[in-house]
């Protein structure tokens, strides 16, 4: 069974009304990220750049 790795990182840029944005990894990769991506979309309020995330 093959596990999957969470990668820490920040938001670097997060577009609101296209509800999508990027994660710079701390492996310095640059994620793609969009609305729909998200389990809790009750916690798109807080997403802002700058915020570190789990992923």
């Amino acid at each position: 069974m093959n596990r999957v790795k969470n990668i820490k990182g920040k938001v670097t840029t997060f577009i609101s009304d296209k509800r999508y944005g990027f994660i710079k990894g701390e492996d310095s990769t640059s994620y793609f990220f969009h609305y729909n991506d998200f389990i809790n979309k009750s916690d798109l309020s807080n997403l802002c750049d700058g915020l570190e995330v789990k992923f």
